[in-house]
């Protein structure tokens, strides 16, 4: 078993018909990469239908104004979500009733324009956090050969006698040798719960546990332990709101 945390080097979006306030953003973002000690790729936009038409994919963190006159932010938001389900998205508005929009288009953040000098770095922190999360990976050892599979994909693992299986989120299954109780005590920090003696889940897609099941994100129902039933729901909820 091997767990890697990958070498980020960060591609960045900011997005905003204000010419002034990008320069800003964008200064403000590379003094925080560089405190880090972080490469990051920032690519900038004066125009929403500019940034619609970019290589959406290709962007881990995107920077977006909410209100600007050729495109709103929550349509380029659609945009970006149709190409990119995995980058993590920061509102900037000038006023906070937008900010009830971004669950739309499941935004990480909402930042005050006015008040960015004091909440752009803790943001920010949080959004590396997230990112160095999402980009953690385990190898796995599969008929003498290495597979490297990145835990935001990894939903669950279960026991099956001497194997454990990993199941993916894109449906396939891994079948390798190990013992659940290895992975427990790896992955646990990193958001897995051992939810009964077989199964041990991916708590960042695991929607919530109700009724003795956990309800995955991909509408999948595993069975929870009765004995430690709301101990399970405790430690999935402290999770959620971490």
């Amino acid at each position: 078993m091997e767990r890697k945390g990958a070498k980020l080097l960060i591609r960045v979006a900011i997005c905003d018909d204000e010419p002034a306030f990008v320069a800003r953003v964008e200064g403000m973002a590379r003094r925080f990469f560089d405190g880090q000690d972080l490469q990051a790729e920032i690519i900038c936009f004066t125009s929403p239908l500019a940034f619609a038409g970019s290589e959406l994919a290709g962007f881990q963190l995107v920077l977006l104004d909410v209100s600007m006159e050729e495109m709103d932010g929550i349509q380029a938001a659609k945009l970006l979500r149709e190409r990119n389900q995995d980058a993590i998205l920061i509102f900037l508005s000038a006023y906070v009733d937008y900010a009830i929009m971004g669950y739309a288009v499941r935004a990480f953040s909402y930042l005050l324009k006015d008040e960015l000098s004091g909440t752009f770095d803790t943001t920010m922190g949080e959004a590396l956090r997230e990112l160095r999360h999402q980009e953690s990976a385990v190898t796995l050892t599969i008929q003498n050969q290495p597979v490297t599979v990145k835990l935001a994909k990894l939903a669950y693992l279960e026991s099956r006698g001497h194997l454990v299986c990993a199941h993916l989120t894109t449906g396939a299954e891994l079948e390798f040798y190990g013992k659940l109780q290895d992975w427990e005590a790896s992955l646990g920090p990193e958001g897995f719960l051992r939810i009964q003696k077989g199964i041990l889940v991916n708590m960042d897609l695991c929607r919530k546990i109700s009724n003795y099941q956990a309800y995955m994100v991909n509408g999948e129902r595993l069975p929870c332990s009765r004995q430690n039933y709301n101990q399970l729901v405790g430690k999935l909820l402290a999770w959620k709101g971490r």
